[in-house]
């Protein structure tokens, strides 16, 4: 016999709305082998401040759905709870033994600064996602999505009630960077305009195609100069690729042209995604009308600058984050690092 029976579960997701906890779990078990009843609960703290304690009450009902009297009181101690961080999921909360279903409130909240959020407020269901396939309807449009995001973004973003729900799977406060992603709601949906995506697609996917070509006819060149022991046979070759170069060259420009911006953000949106910021924001300046470049630009700054403040180089982080003075909360953050640095003059 297993030591413990699971009676009940719900992985309905649960905000508290006007808080920074979300309840993601809930699952009642059962001790074979004494019979004690407990709760284990899984909250996220999706807020920008460390959570250090937590109050909750907990109403027990029986399987007929009839309500328990007493009501349980449960604390989470101790707690040094980051931004997109999870706890509680391991901290057994006794129940009285006829307990099959639960309905958790949250109570109170205490963040490191010693703030302290009573709270008695409404909560709601956050709704299942939906895989981005339903809205693009093309793998290959999800492929491109992709690309220009990332491989983990699996589903559409949306704005529900006070949630931003991003593609990646993080749930976020509204108007906040996803803390899981480092994406807004925003330009997400820029890369989303449907026409303009399957317009860079089909850019791409020209380019892989011509690139694709030109491999088979390098390849084809090979084969023709192994097979070749004569030197006009070369002198041709020569030619066909001079003339083929020089067609490019005066009837190509612009799209040869494109093709340099698409060759740039491609690279710097590796760049991006490697953590190599500095390097994408040079990238991203080159090309910054294009597309969405503009908004990565300003990021891989944002990023390079909080890479900079966590290394206590403050003065650094200052010099980049002045370039985008007007960028999401780059005056607070300059704020704060000039404070840092002040600090760090007399120490």
């Amino acid at each position: 016999m297993e030591k413990y029976t699971e009676v009940y579960r719900s992985e309905i997701k649960i905000y508290f709305q006007n808080s920074p906890l979300i309840l993601e779990t809930a699952a009642i078990r059962k001790n074979n082998l004494n019979e004690l009843v407990f709760a284990q609960l899984r909250f996220r703290n999706i807020g920008e401040t460390n959570i250090s304690a937590c109050k909750i009450e907990i109403e027990a009902y029986e399987a007929n759905i009839q309500k328990l009297i007493n009501v349980v009181e449960y604390s989470y101690l101790d707690l040094s709870v980051t931004q997109g961080q999870e706890f509680g999921s391991k901290e057994p909360i006794i129940l009285p033994t006829n307990t099959r279903k639960i309905i958790v409130h949250l109570k109170e909240i205490v963040f490191i600064t010693g703030k302290v959020l009573n709270f008695d407020g409404e909560y709601y269901s956050i709704p299942e996602m939906s895989h981005i396939s339903n809205l693009l309807k093309d793998e290959e449009l999800v492929e491109q999505f992709k690309l220009e995001t990332s491989n983990n973004m699996n589903y559409m973003p949306q704005i529900y009630k006070d949630l931003f729900i991003c593609s990646c799977g993080a749930v976020n406060l509204k108007n906040i960077r996803c803390y899981k992603c480092k994406y807004i709601y925003d330009t997400l949906d820029k890369i989303l305009v449907i026409d303009e995506l399957r317009n860079r697609y089909h850019l791409r996917a020209l380019q892989e195609k011509e690139e694709q070509d030109r491999l088979l006819k390098e390849q084809e060149k090979q084969k023709q100069i192994k097979r070749s022991k004569r030197k006009k046979a070369l002198i041709i070759d020569i030619l066909f690729i001079t003339i083929i170069g020089t067609s490019i060259i005066f009837f190509r420009p612009k799209i040869m042209g494109y093709y340099n911006t698409i060759n740039i953000y491609y690279d710097a949106k590796k760049h991006y995604d490697a953590g190599q910021y500095l390097k994408a924001s040079q990238e991203f300046e080159k090309i910054r009308e294009y597309s969405d470049a503009e908004e990565l630009y300003n990021q891989s700054l944002y990023m390079r600058g909080d890479y900079l403040f966590n290394e206590k180089r403050y003065k650094d982080a200052i010099d980049i984050w002045s370039n985008i003075p007007e960028y999401s909360d780059v005056q607070a953050r300059l704020k704060e690092a000039n404070i840092c640095l002040s600090q760090q003059k007399y120490h």
